[in-house]
């Protein structure tokens, strides 16, 4: 379905993120996991940025 590109600890967020690449096909509800050196974790599908620097979601 996609493959992780990158992934690091959001120090921002307080927890692990990841970037990858997904077949536009892909129905994004339900549950996904990410697989990592044979390891699957749960995982949370975002397609706008975790992070606002400026601030500008929280002012409308």
């Amino acid at each position: 379905m996609g493959r992780l590109t990158s992934g690091s600890y959001g120090y921002t967020l307080g927890r692990a993120v990841g970037i990858a690449a997904v077949d536009p096909d892909v129905d994004f509800t339900g549950k996904f996991e990410v697989q990592c050196k044979d390891q699957l974790f749960p995982a949370t599908v975002s397609r706008r940025p975790f992070y606002d620097p400026k601030g500008e979601r929280l002012r409308g």
